[in-house]
């Protein structure tokens, strides 16, 4: 098997041509420039739209009661259209919430199991 030929052997190997080229930089179009030539073809911008402020601010319709702890439970359908047939009739004039209604009800409940 023959051997390889060294890349730098020999006296053909002549660097002095390999250079970098030096090119001048070209001048930057101004900002403003750019933009009147993006409008006139229609470009959108990829700049940030800032939000427009609403007009009306919507009314915050959660109750803050600080009522935090998620309370899950089956009833019956009876149980279910007696809690909700009680907060429909009070919702508005009292303004109460279920949670409240649960705890005036359990309230109620340990009154009666006092008197038991």
């Amino acid at each position: 098997m023959s051997e390889r030929a060294g890349v730098f052997e020999g006296n053909d190997f002549d660097v002095t041509d390999f250079a970098p080229k030096t090119t001048q930089k070209a001048q930057q179009p101004q900002p403003e420039a750019v933009r009147n030539v993006a409008e006139t073809a229609n470009f959108r911008s990829r700049e940030p739209v800032k939000p427009k402020a609403p007009k009306t601010i919507k009314s915050d319709r959660r109750y803050r009661t600080g009522r935090n702890i998620q309370l899950n439970t089956k009833v019956d359908q009876e149980t279910n259209d007696l809690l909700y047939a009680i907060y429909d009739a009070h919702r508005d004039k009292n303004n109460w919430t279920l949670g409240q209604i649960i705890g005036f009800a359990l309230k109620a409940f340990q009154r009666e199991l006092a008197n038991y």
